[in-house]
């Protein structure tokens, strides 16, 4: 299974409840990813979307914890096939948020323009 190339990161308040509600309407559901409280929606074997309890993003991304839960209080990640050049490239034309390594691999945040908060990652396989 494969990340979508811009794959949103969903903030909600309860996450047990969101992962039933979505998977009551056909959504296969991973749980439990690194960070703990970080599962997938998964529809026709593809990563649709992530959903993440906000307790544990707003102590990853303080930034967004003044975000009302269902405004875009989340962030968007977009999968690359070579996220180190592409970082390379803009590092020194963004603000920077946060640049962390996982288990599968370096994560770049960065605000854009308008405020986004983009996590740019490399395309992984999940199985």
């Amino acid at each position: 299974m494969k990340m979508r190339r811009v794959c949103p990161l969903m903030i909600v308040t309860d996450s047990a409840a969101t992962l039933d509600w979505y998977a009551e309407r056909g959504f296969d559901v991973v749980r439990d990813l690194a960070p703990d409280d970080l599962h997938l929606l998964v529809k026709d074997g593809e990563a649709v979307a992530q959903v993440m309890g906000a307790g544990e993003a707003h102590a990853f991304m303080p930034q967004q914890a003044d975000i009302p839960i269902g405004t875009m209080s989340g962030w968007l990640y977009m999968n690359l096939d070579n996220t180190a050049s592409f970082i390379d490239s803009i590092i020194d034309r963004v603000e920077v948020v946060k640049d962390v390594q996982f288990d599968f691999g370096r994560v770049f945040y960065f605000k854009d323009l308008n405020g986004y908060i983009i996590g740019v990652n490399q395309i992984f396989n999940l199985d």
